[in-house]
């Protein structure tokens, strides 16, 4: 787990991506966006100091889905470049953040508060080569490679997080 520093805010959490090996594997690369609202028993935000990400899987399973193929049995893509092989296997997770700021607060003193947001759940799918058997079972592991976060209000959070799936089988 590595961290990073954007626009003075540090970012803890990513993954090491020299470290990632995507040699027979399969993956799948998606944006999570999101606005969040500090609780209410907590002050307003001055400004964001650090986020602390982290994220679980809670579920996989491969599915069967439909296929395209021509007269010589070759996969059709579709327009947008997609091919469906017959299967995908579906992932499930949830994701937890962690918010420091230096609290807005009347006197001056500006004190340092979090705000945790937990269980974000997410579902994204990977399309699996088509002889994958459906009772295949697969690791999957979580990469976040970027974090994006605005200040939206003193109360609202902007966030977009690059996150990399990479599934092998087990």
């Amino acid at each position: 787990m590595a961290c990073m520093v954007s626009d003075f805010i540090e970012v803890v959490g990513v993954c090491e991506v020299d470290a990632v090996d995507l040699s027979d594997q399969t993956f799948k690369q998606i944006a999570i966006e999101e606005t969040v609202t500090i609780p209410d028993q907590k002050p307003d935000i001055e400004q964001i100091l650090k986020v602390v990400v982290s994220g679980e899987i809670t579920r996989t399973k491969v599915i069967k889905t439909p296929v395209r193929k021509d007269s010589a049995e070759n996969i059709i893509p579709s327009a947008g470049g997609q091919e469906l092989t017959g299967r995908k296997l579906i992932i499930e997770g949830k994701l937890r953040e962690k918010i420091v700021y230096v609290a807005d607060v009347e006197g001056g003193s500006q004190p340092v508060h979090s705000a945790e947001f937990e269980d974000i759940p997410f579902s994204t799918f990977i399309v699996l080569p088509e002889d994958t058997p459906l009772e295949a079972r697969f690791n999957v592991k979580i990469c976040v490679e970027d974090v994006f976060v605005k200040m939206l209000s003193p109360r609202e959070i902007f966030k977009n997080l690059i996150v990399l799936f990479v599934a092998k089988e087990k």
